[in-house]
């Protein structure tokens, strides 16, 4: 239980990475 919270915490950490380079590409294009 513990192991797939952590897993999930680092699965959302990059989703959070991902999200924000794609905010500053279309941040930068705009």
């Amino acid at each position: 239980m513990n192991t797939a919270i952590k897993f999930n915490d680092i699965h959302c950490q990059k989703n959070r990475r991902s999200m924000i380079k794609v905010m500053e590409k279309t941040t930068s294009t705009a």
